[in-house]
């Protein structure tokens, strides 16, 4: 089929068919970027996970109560509003006391 035929919003088939067959040197490093922290993240999520259940089920009511306003605090708590919190305290911690570069809403700077 012509391309003056595709619609303006066509898929290219034979771009994609390219980059699947023949991927180029940044699209295999962000498939393995993304790769190792989805699977960095699950390790770390069960493992954080496991302590804090096998902390729930504790004798001491200290420890339980601490567990349980944590799982109480991660349930009640909006999944984009903890992404925010940990970008920022992240950026915070990243721009105090680093001499790397510091970026802030408006501008970056070295």
């Amino acid at each position: 089929m012509p391309s003056s035929l595709l619609p303006a919003g066509a898929f290219h088939w034979e771009v994609f068919r390219d980059l699947v067959l023949h991927p180029s040197h940044p699209w295999l490093v962000g498939l393995w970027t993304t790769v190792y922290v989805s699977v960095l993240a699950q390790a770390i999520g069960v493992a954080l996970g496991l302590v804090v259940e096998l902390v729930r089920r504790s004798r001491h009511a200290g420890l339980r109560a601490i567990a349980g306003f944590y799982v109480w605090l991660l349930r009640g708590t909006p999944l984009l509003v903890q992404l925010v919190l940990v970008y920022k305290a992240w950026l915070r911690s990243a721009s105090s006391g680093s001499t790397t570069s510091r970026c802030s809403a408006s501008r970056c700077r070295e």
